[in-house]
Parts: C-alpha cells; structure tokens; sequence
C-alpha cells in the first residue's frame, strides 16, 4: 500500500473529511487532533470496516454516511488488513495469542497421534452404540458406571481390559442397556413394593436351579452354559469332530454336535424358567409393570428377555456386566484401541514435556513486556503444553513482585489490585501479542491508533514510543498514530523521526469540513517565530511571550525586558522604581521590542516602523484575524487574538473599577484579581461577569505559554475565540 485515501461524511460526528496518506516514503502518519475534533471517530470508523460492519453517524442517523477507503487509487482496503488499537479495552484479548504459543512440528505430531486414537475410538463406540441402544453421550454413560470422569474413558478401558478378556463375565449382548438404565425403569424398580417381589423370584429361582440336572447355584447356571456353548461354536470345537460329556445325576450324556447342546441348555433353561411357581412370581411382578403405562416399551421387552430377570435385582453390577459384555463382543477393536493408547500414551509424553520447554514466538512477546514497561507483576504463561498441543487458552498469570516476595496472581484477581495505569499496561500486553502474529505470519495490516499513551505515566509512554519504533521497522505495517496530546504528538515525531513536512498532520475543524493540515510549523512554532519575527507584525506579536518566558528563565521576573514584555500581556500604567520608569502599555513602543529582541536573540535586526505603539498594533491585528475566515486561523493568528481579548478585558475592568491606586498595586495573576474586585462592586452584572470568567479562564492558558507548551491554542476552537473577541470587543476599550 503507497497511498491511502479516506472519503468520510456524516459518520460519527464527522460532517466531512477527505485525505491521502502517501506511505511511499515512510510508513507512519501522525495526526494532531483536538479533542472532540475527529480522532476517536476517525479510529471509530476503521473498526467497524474491521469488523465488517457498517459506520454511521449515532446522532443524525437519516443522514446518507459515506465511507470510502481506496488503497492505491484503485483498490478497497481489506478489512482483515485493518487493526484498530483504542486508548483502553478492559475486556480484550487478543484472539491471536494461542498461535503464537504453537510449535507447529509438536502439534503436528500431536494431532498425528491422537487422529489414529480417535478414529478407533469412534469405531469402538459405534459398535457399542449398536449394541446398547445408546446414541448420544455414550462415553458419559459408560465412565459413569465405572466411577470415571468423562475425560478418562481410555483410561477407564484399560483398567477393564482384565475383566474383559480375562475373566469368564457372562454373555449378554442380546440385552439392550437403553431398554433398562432409563429413568422410568430405574424408578419402578428401586421401589419398595418391587423389590420385594424380585426377591421373592430369585428365591424361586435359586432353588430351581439348586435343583437342576445340569445348573448348580454359585457354580454353574445358565449364563455359564450359555458362555459354554458360545465358545465352543467360536473355536469349531464340535466341527473337530470333538465330543461333550454331561453328568445328569445318576449317569453321562454324551453330545456330539453345537445343536445337541443348545438343545439340552435350552430345555433346562426352559424347565427353570416355566415353572409354575417360579411364573406366579413374574405374573407379579408382571402385574406391577402392567399398572405403569410408562412401562410398556420394557414389558415387552421383557417377555422376549425373561432370563434378564435374575440380574436384575443388582443394577449396579448389571451395568457393568453388559458393557464388559458389549466389549466382548468388539474384542478385536477394542485390543487394536488399547494398542494404540498405549503407544500414543508414551509419545505423547514426550511431545508434552518437549512442549513444556518450547520456547516459541510468545516469549518474545512477553520479554518485551516484561522488560519495557514499568508494572509491579511478571507475565508467565502456565499451561504452554495445553497451548500448543490441543490449542486451547493460554493461562496467562502475572507473578507479583513486592521486595523479596513473589505471589503468582490469576488474571481477575490481579485486575483488582492493579491501578488504572497497570491495567491499561496490561491492556498493552494483548495488543503486543495480536502485533507480533500479524508480524509474524506476514500479514500486511493498517494500524491505527488512538491515542495509546492516553492516562500512562512518562516511564511507560516513552515505553509505546519504542514498542512503536519497533513496529515501523517492519515493511508489513502501515500506521496512523492519534492523539490529543500535543506532547506525545511532538514526541512520536522525534523518536520515531517521522517526516514532520509530509507525515505530520494538524486536524482543523470548521462548521462543515474536517482539513489535516501539514503539522511542521505548529511542532516548530517558536523556531519559526525567532527567525522570521522581523518580517511581519502577526509573527512579531505573537512572539512577544515566548521571549517573556526566555528572560523570565534565564535573567528572572525582575528583569526590566520582562516587565515591559508583561506590560504588553496585560494593561499596566507607567511605574518607576530605583530611578527605573517602567512605560504603561498604551505607550511601549515596537522599537522597545526591537531592543529586547535583538538583545536576547543576540541578533541586530530592524523592524520596520518602530515608532508605532504596539498595543495599537495589536488592537489592529486583533481585528483582522477576526475578519478572516476560519480555515485561515493558525497558531500566531490564536495567540495574537487571545493577548487582544485580554488587553481589553483588563482595560475594560480598570475602567469600571476606576481606582488607580488599587489597581496599579497588583504585581501578579493581575487578570484574576482584576475580576475579584469587578464581582465586589458589580455583583449584579452576571452576563459580563460570566464573560470576564471565561477570558481569565482561558487566555490566562493561552499566553502564559510555560516552558512553551501551547497546546491550549490548538485545542481552542476558532469559532470560539472568536465568539469571545466579539463580545469582549463590545465592551469599553482603554484609550
């Protein structure tokens, strides 16, 4: 991007603003802007375009807002290329920080491992899905049953896979888990009334069985049978031509094929099962299911599963039964999943503890935090390995610093005991981290900045200054900085030694247009004033307290220079002290300032016509810069107009006071005090009283330039200024 071009009307508050920032021959623009002037909205509209969202004007919502961006005259900015940095977000967080936390080969591995894991996991549970009627929240089920978090179901089938394999669990894969642990199930039979009638037909039934030709109880029933006979099938033991022997009491029963043995399973389990007693029993229990229209889908389920019955009385130990049982039945993949944990557990814990050491790109982040800016905690990111391994929220905690002691502090609870200023540093640290991903992965991206340093002491404004310096020296940013702060304007200039002719802007505002007007001359106003004072009165007047400010440094209040310099700020009558006449205001001549001028300047220069009065002069050139439209006020224009609201506001008061000897024994803050004897003899006069505050109010900041800092000038509206000179002007001036 060389040239950027914004087109913005009715958004925001701003009625109309068109600008190219040319970046061909630096990166960086800075933007001087008053506050309520266009920063904040200026910076307002990026964000939204950011955001894909469309900017308006909050106010005058009908009105039509137009919001052109064009890179390079041809091309629309791309609104992932925008990053919009406010003065302070107390939520922010940069979205981006978890890829600066990634070693890409680790996680790679990582993913590797646990993609072969998984997809056997899903297979595993497909087919336990199948076979347990269960479709959703199946491994939440299944650890539950076990005593285990959801996040251990590998684990959990680990620690099964002795009973699984090893022990001689019965085989019911024919029973549905879902058509038993369902609440209303569950309910009925954990009843009182219920249990009581299971008990009674296990008593039953574990006395048919006590009494069966083949099943003995506690040692071998039906379940044993059936497991028999299925093993038998699975490993062809009968299509070997092999034979099975069963003692019926009194003699052997030889079996020579599968079919002669379910035969002989099934007509035992068909004698126990049928029996008369052991059926009233179930018509009982029957019965109670048969009273419960909920229960229909498990009557009949239970007529087709009587056998189900003799396990029901322990749920507990049912439930773990048909997984084992569901497991079983899965057996190849369920040992190809334990395989692979296996062996996936071990790499994996050498990728963790390579992770946990992993210096990766953050660091650099949180070193440059930690090392420039001035706040009482260490950054330190906890969970590094989670980070890069599974991508999850880096645990940012902050170590607190107090002398010899070290507290880690999470990030809520450090919120509140940070001040303002800290929080705001941290604010930073997010913003660093989003910079550095873009810098990073190379993204091209438009910074804009409203006014960062905003509420920060120096030690961690001078701190930004650098952090910026650094961003400029990548070609993957483009930057416009704002602030209201002329200071910092003045300072980012320097330090980052940006172009002040090209690259510095003013914001000046009139009714109906927003202009950024080139910044050199408002940064270098006193150096301007000094070579050039002798070429105009505007630039000679406005001169006048810069060189009051000079003498009252270095020779001190007493100075005579500086007493006529201040004659010249304020209305003061001819004195005389130690044989030394002071002139009055009305009567300094423009040959007085040659003098002093060339004197402290150590120059030798002319000004023409120096026998003018040069309050006169001033009076005149107030009255021109009033007549001159907005778009032509400037810095010297401000500061020529104020010094002439004030002469005939003190003048004004004097009259009206009319009490010489009080007013010439004022030595300071003579405008304030001036006013305090008005309030005491014209109470009454509100209107002028109120119009007299405000030019003690505001040109007492305007032309007391200390240490020349003149940023109340800028801020100053010009409309305003100009508003106070006309009623002042309406006022009594001093003859």
């Amino acid at each position: 991007m060389e040239k950027l071009t914004v087109n913005f009307e009715n958004c925001y508050g701003i009625k109309k603003l068109e600008h190219c920032f040319d970046f061909s021959k630096e990166c960086a623009h800075v933007v001087y802007a008053p506050n309520g002037a266009m920063k904040s909205s200026f910076a307002k509209i990026f964000d939204d375009i950011s955001k894909k969202q469309e900017p308006k004007d909050r106010v005058f919502s009908e009105r039509s807002t137009t919001t052109v961006i064009t890179c390079d005259d041809t091309n629309q900015l791309n609104p992932d290329h925008i990053f919009v940095i406010d003065r302070y977000k107390e939520n922010f967080r940069s979205e981006k920080i978890t890829t600066l936390l990634v070693n890409q080969t680790l996680k790679q591995a990582y993913v590797d491992i646990l993609t072969s894991i998984n997809e056997k996991e899903s297979e595993l549970v497909k087919s336990l899905q199948s076979q347990s009627g269960i479709k959703n929240n199946l491994i939440a089920e299944f650890t539950k049953v076990f005593n285990m978090s959801l996040e251990d179901f590998l684990p959990c089938l680990e620690l099964l896979e002795h009973k699984v394999i090893n022990e001689s669990e019965p085989i019911l894969e024919n029973v549905r888990y879902d058509a038993i642990f369902n609440d209303k199930v569950i309910a009925f039979l954990n009843s009182k009334d219920v249990k009581t009638k299971l008990a009674e037909y296990m008593k039953v039934y574990d006395q048919l069985v006590s009494n069966s030709t083949y099943f003995k109880k506690g040692v071998f029933n039906h379940n044993n049978a059936d497991t028999v006979s299925k093993t038998l099938k699975t490993n062809g033991f009968f299509d070997a031509k092999h034979s099975v022997s069963l003692n019926n009491g009194t003699n052997r029963k030889e079996l020579i094929s599968q079919e002669e043995l379910d035969l002989e399973i099934n007509n035992e389990k068909s004698k126990i099962l049928n029996d008369e007693g052991l059926a009233k029993k179930f018509k009982a229990i029957d019965d109670a299911i048969i009273k419960n229209s909920d229960l229909r889908e498990f009557r009949s389920y239970l007529e087709n599963n009587l056998i189900i019955l003799t396990e029901i009385n322990d749920l507990s130990s049912l439930s773990k039964k048909l997984w084992c049982t569901y497991l079983k039945s899965t057996l190849d993949t369920y040992n190809e999943l334990l395989e692979l944990y296996r062996k996936g557990k071990d790499e994996i814990k050498i990728i963790i503890n390579q992770a946990k050491k992993e210096e990766t790109v953050w660091k650099k982040v949180v070193e440059i935090f930690n090392r420039r800016f001035s706040v009482p905690y260490r950054v330190l990111v906890k969970n590094q390995d989670d980070v890069i391994l599974k991508g999850v929220s880096p645990n940012i905690v902050f170590e607190y610093i107090d002398g010899d002691e070290f507290k880690e502090i999470g990030g809520s609870d450090l919120i509140k005991i940070l001040s303002t200023g800290e929080q705001r540093a941290l604010y930073l640290l997010n913003i660093i981290f989003e910079i550095e991903v873009r810098k990073n992965n190379e993204e091209k991206t438009l910074l804009i900045i409203d006014d960062i340093a905003d509420s920060f002491d120096y030690k961690n404004k001078y701190a930004i200054v650098e952090y910026l310096k650094d961003i400029l020296e990548s070609d993957k940013f483009k930057v416009i900085i704002l602030t209201h702060n002329f200071d910092f304007f003045r300072t980012i200039l320097s330090r980052l030694e940006i172009d002040k002719w090209h690259n510095s802007h003013i914001s000046v505002k009139n009714g109906t247009e927003i202009k950024l007007i080139c910044g050199k001359d408002k940064i270098d106003v006193f150096s301007n004033l000094k070579k050039r004072y002798h070429e105009d009165d505007l630039l000679l007047i406005a001169c006048i307290p810069f060189v009051r400010n000079l003498i009252e440094y270095t020779v001190g209040t007493s100075s005579q220079h500086y007493n006529i310099l201040t004659a010249l700020l304020h209305v003061k009558s001819e004195k005389k002290k130690d044989d030394i006449i002071t002139k009055s205001s009305l009567n300094i001549l423009v040959k007085d300032l040659e003098d002093i001028f060339n004197e402290v300047f150590k120059t030798t220069k002319a000004l023409k016509d120096n026998s003018r009065s040069v309050f006169k002069v001033i009076m005149s050139l107030s009255e021109e810069i009033f007549n001159q439209s907005e778009e032509q006020m400037n810095l010297e224009n401000k500061l020529v107009l104020s010094i002439g609201i004030r002469l005939q506001a003190e003048g004004f008061m004097k009259s009206k006071i009319d009490d010489d000897r009080l007013t010439d024994s004022i030595e300071k803050n003579q405008t304030a005090k001036l006013l305090r004897h008005f309030k005491e003899r014209f109470p009454n006069e509100i209107i002028i009283i109120k119009l007299l505050e405000q030019v003690n109010i505001m040109t007492s900041e305007n032309i007391h330039l200390n240490s020349f800092m003149y940023e109340p000038l800028l801020d100053i509206s010009d409309h305003h200024l100009k508003t106070l000179y006309q009623k002042i002007r309406g006022l009594a001036v001093p003859e």
